[in-house]
């Protein structure tokens, strides 16, 4: 059983314990960078948006077969190679 307070509960069937007091809402650390990495999270899902290239990742790296199309990519873009792959 999970500690819920002052009540014992039955574990979740899909979360087992997990529940919202795990969460450090008090902690000065851990919950600033919790908070940094959903909002940027949610930044870069915004950004996506916006720029409407969720059809290219799809198409292109999703559901690619190229299984070298990362190391590519990094090492082109490294060199100066592929300034303008997604601008």
């Amino acid at each position: 059983m999970a500690y819920k307070g002052d009540v014992y509960a039955e574990a979740d069937p899909i979360f087992g314990k997990l529940n919202w007091d795990v969460i450090p809402f008090t902690d000065p650390v851990v919950f600033p960078v919790m908070m940094a990495v959903v909002l940027g999270g949610l930044a870069l899902f915004g950004l996506i948006t916006y720029q409407k290239k969720w059809h290219y990742l799809w198409s292109e790296w999703f559901t690619s077969v190229d299984h070298k199309k990362n190391r590519y990519y990094v090492h082109h873009r490294i060199n100066g190679d592929a300034s303008t792959w997604f601008f």
